[in-house]
């Protein structure tokens, strides 16, 4: 089993004066090294990081506003190296004898790639090549604070977070990309009612919206059990993988409610 969490988090405000900062980060390959898997040098990496707060009065001693932005965008190579059946092995040549290659068989690896490293014993290579990482969210904060008195006081809060991302699978051509939506609504009232009294009422409405999208470039149609996609995965003791995430196309739409 486990236990669960709470977490309490608090948004800086605006004040009487105005405020503000910025922010940018920046990393690319030519600050990386390669390593020892990366046989053509350093992979394409580029990052980008940027963002700001502002914060001020909307009317002094009463209304303040403060907002926030940041944006990243990210594109990253990396060198994997999978395990592919050899030329012998697609030819029916195998450590215990010569068998018939069934045409199933045969195409489906068919569509992988030959080894372009070490072959072992049982006819399994490696293969090695460079896939792709892309991801680019941005995340914005508005929030507005008003004082009705000393003892009464309310904010409402509001948070936007979009990001898409395309997430590499083992063998060429194969990816889930994602594309995701959260927003989140909060409003809260605070009174004073005594030395010794305090009442904090709070409402609160988050909405998440995902959306997954199986990515299969260049794979033959027929090997597809849905249309344009393969829909499944082809696991074979010592070979790498091979297929996408095996589900369709889904989304996900999550929203709820909360007062306390």
């Amino acid at each position: 089993g486990g236990s669960g969490g709470v977490l309490n988090a608090v948004t800086k405000s605006g004040t009487n004066s105005f405020h503000g900062n910025g922010f940018y980060f920046l990393r690319d390959a030519k600050r990386d090294t390669a390593s020892y898997f990366d046989q053509d040098g350093v992979p394409p990496f580029h990052r980008d990081q940027r963002g700001f707060t502002v914060g001020g009065p909307i009317k002094k001693n009463n209304t303040f506003f403060f907002l926030g932005f940041e944006n990243l965008k990210e594109s990253k190579d990396r060198t994997t190296t999978i395990n592919v059946p050899g030329a012998d092995l697609r030819n029916g040549i195998t450590p215990t004898g010569t068998v018939t290659v069934h045409p199933t068989s045969a195409a489906l690896m068919a569509a992988m790639p030959l080894p372009n490293g070490r072959v072992e014993s049982n006819g399994i290579g490696e293969y090695t090549y460079e896939d792709s990482t892309n991801v680019d969210e941005v995340y914005w904060m508005a929030k507005v604070d008003h004082r009705f008195g000393a003892n009464d006081s309310v904010f409402l809060r509001y948070t936007r977070d979009t990001a898409s991302n395309e997430t590499p699978l083992p063998f060429p051509g194969f990816a889930v990309t994602a594309e995701t939506t959260g927003q989140f609504f909060i409003g809260e009232w605070t009174k004073v009612l005594s030395s010794r009294w305090l009442n904090t009422a709070r409402f609160s409405v988050n909405s998440s919206d995902v959306e997954m999208t199986n990515v299969a470039e260049g794979i033959d149609p027929s090997l597809s059990f849905i249309d344009g996609k393969v829909g499944a995965q082809l696991v074979v003791p010592g070979l790498s993988s091979w297929g996408d995430r095996g589900f369709d196309d889904r989304a996900y739409w999550l929203t709820p409610y909360q007062a306390s």
